[in-house]
């Protein structure tokens, strides 16, 4: 069985704007750590959400790449937000698609 990835992408932004009660405007092309600002426990309850709703390992899509952890200081975090690489929400959506069809 094939999801389309604009499927994903939907249910991310549901989860965001409900889950995580985030009422900034979202798009697929939003950053979760640059512009969003998930991390942490945001980061960690979006992945379990995520994983829990398809079956799949939410520990794939954390990694200190893409998120400083939860006692990183926010003015650190703002500082210096370049340290870590953006991940979109279309980037997500592509992972978890990647893993349904392995």
């Amino acid at each position: 069985m094939t999801i389309l990835l604009a499927d994903i992408i939907d249910n991310i932004l549901n989860i965001i704007k409900v889950d995580l009660s985030i009422s900034n405007i979202v798009t697929k092309d939003s950053r979760l750590l640059h512009d969003l600002w998930i991390y942490g426990d945001d980061a960690w309850t979006l992945f379990e959400k995520i994983g829990k709703e398809y079956q799949i390992e939410h520990t794939l899509f954390c990694g200190r790449d893409f998120f400083p952890n939860e006692t990183t200081n926010y003015w650190f975090i703002k500082l210096f937000s370049s340290k870590w690489a953006p991940m979109t929400i279309e980037d997500l959506a592509k992972l978890i698609q990647s893993e349904l069809t392995d």
